[in-house]
């Protein structure tokens, strides 16, 4: 037990020592949302159900909006699942091979996306509760006692993790029905165990058939953001393999936005002679050496929503591989333990080549954490590694146009409209920074070519309304502000804007009204404006 505990602490340590420098990272992209803008985060009622929101409540309530305690609990989270991996490969090679194994998972560089961005955290979590769950469901199947053929609690409790978990994340979650079959068909118990898995599906297929409306807005949301050639399944399964297998094994070029999609015409021709590998791996595997079928199918089905023809996630997302790369991790302990079974001579050799491996992935890992450290180092990194990608040079034309660069954000912006003249979001960023400048004609000009590309885009519409009123077009201004409400009626600055046209055609009382719907909506007020509202419709609060 001392030996375990010495183990566990070095990979702890290992952990803390490459994610170190990832502790004061800023707030980028989605984080603004889930943290900074969050009107929800301070209220326990909203956090004790979801690990996510909780551990935001707790950061909060430690440190305010200070990074640190945010990005300290998904370093714990990652060192904790980290020790997992070292469990997990137990079962399958003997202590070393799966030390070298966990040290790899702990230091890989593609797990940066997950554990640097705070919004990146649910992947953390949806691998913890896979490696519990399963777990649990291991000591059901193989109980300690030789006589004992099937332990009803720990199922029990597996079924519930697997349900609570299902509840309130279910996407990438879901595919852990297959873990237990991949293991049992591995370990040659596949027969005694298959009634077992029965469970564990069901409640997968209840929990995504009432997900469907869910499902839905997601499809419709990724279809405006990634458009797909071809409605080839395979084609899309050879795509996605083989990128995320490079990048997997040869992780240069990390970034936020791997865009855009680019389609060898061999790809769309012969897609099925790529297939054809990695079907006859897998046989052989399955064969010669069930753990790296285990390595391989483990890679190939956590990553398999992105093989679907109609979008519903990104082909390429390095946060996506927080669990599939385990593969890796089985592939380096097979090597030590079967290189040394038939080559011990070559034992120190062998040792110094996978450590030499460890300390690279390290010293990348570390490298790619700096450019998390604040959002324009962040931006532009993506913009570096990611060219042509529309929406990493719109994030990086918004920090600018933030800073006060108009000239950087417009460059930023007009390149994004280069690349694809379609981009909604890049014309109606770009119209801000015209409206900034005083420039009301191209303004209007940047909202009109917003709606037009997008009809239902709630922020064009009510900054269109807001170039009306400063026009003295009453009329038009408050016809955009419906129009964005309808379009989206939790958008409080709409409601906030309305208030104001109307206080001006001095109708106090539906005025009165918007400022309270804004307030509802969490959008700042100012306090004269409220003040003014209130007296002139009379209100006594």
């Amino acid at each position: 037990m001392p030996r375990k505990i010495a183990l566990y602490l070095s990979l702890i340590a290992i952990s803390l020592f490459c994610y170190a420098n990832s502790l004061h990272g800023a707030f980028v992209s989605d984080d603004l949302a889930a943290v900074v803008e969050n009107p929800h985060i301070s209220q326990f009622f909203n956090a004790w159900i979801n690990p996510q929101h909780l551990f935001n409540f707790l950061s909060y309530k430690a440190a305010g909006f200070h990074p640190l305690p945010y990005h300290l609990i998904s370093v714990l989270l990652h060192s904790i699942n980290t020790i997992l991996v070292f469990v997990f490969l137990s079962l399958f090679f003997k202590g070393p091979a799966s030390f070298l194994g966990a040290c790899l998972f702990a230091v890989h560089p593609i797990h940066t996306e997950a554990v640097c961005w705070v919004s990146g955290r649910p992947y953390l979590t949806t691998a913890l509760f896979i490696f519990i769950t399963y777990f649990l469901y291991h000591r059901a199947v193989n109980p300690r006692q030789k006589n004992k053929p099937f332990s009803l609690l720990p199922y029990l409790f597996s079924l519930g993790f697997f349900a609570y978990y299902m509840i309130i994340n279910y996407p990438f979650f879901s595919l852990f029905i297959f873990l237990p079959m991949l293991i049992d068909l591995t370990l040659g118990k596949g027969m005694k165990n298959w009634r077992f898995w029965l469970p564990f599906i069901l409640i997968a297929l209840i929990r995504l058939i009432l997900a469907q409306n869910a499902l839905t807005q997601r499809l419709f949301l990724m279809k405006e953001q990634v458009i797909f050639p071809s409605a080839n399944p395979i084609f899309y399964f050879v795509y996605s393999f083989y990128n995320n297998l490079w990048l997997l094994l040869w992780p240069a070029k990390l970034t936020f936005y791997h865009e855009p999609i680019t389609f060898p015409p061999s790809l769309l021709n012969y897609s099925l002679l790529y297939l054809l590998p990695v079907i006859a791996a897998l046989i052989f595997f399955f064969k010669k050496a069930k753990e790296l079928f285990l390595a391989l199918a483990i890679f190939i089905i956590f990553l398999s929503p992105t093989y679907i023809p109609t979008p519903i996630t990104f082909i390429v997302a390095e946060r996506y591989f927080y669990f599939p790369s385990i593969a890796s991790s089985i592939v380096f302990a097979f090597i030590y333990q079967k290189g040394l079974a038939k080559l011990p001579k070559l034992k120190p050799y062998l040792l110094a080549l996978l450590i030499l491996v460890i300390a690279t992935y390290g010293l990348r890992t570390i490298v790619r954490n700096r450019d998390w450290q604040n959002a324009e180092r962040f931006w532009e990194k993506t913009v570096k590694v990611s060219p042509k990608s529309i929406r990493a040079h719109t994030n990086l034309g918004l920090i600018y146009a933030q800073k006060g660069d108009t000239v950087q954000a417009l460059k930023e912006y007009n390149r994004a409209i280069e690349i694809e003249p379609n981009f909604s979001i890049a014309y109606n960023n770009r119209g801000n920074v015209y409206a900034g400048l005083g420039n009301l004609e191209q303004a209007l000009s940047d909202y009109n070519s917003a709606i037009e590309i997008n009809p239902n885009d709630a922020e064009a519409y009510a900054n269109r309304g807001n170039i009306y009123a400063k026009m003295g077009n009453l009329e038009q201004a408050m016809s955009d502000y419906n129009k964005s409400i309808a379009a989206n009626p939790g958008y409080g600055k709409a409601y906030n804007n309305r208030a104001i046209v109307y206080f001006m055609q001095k109708e106090y009382n539906k005025s009165w009204k918007d400022v309270l719907e804004a307030e509802k909506l969490q959008c700042q007020i100012y306090p004269s404006f409220r003040e003014a509202v209130k007296q002139a419709a009379g209100i006594t609060e």
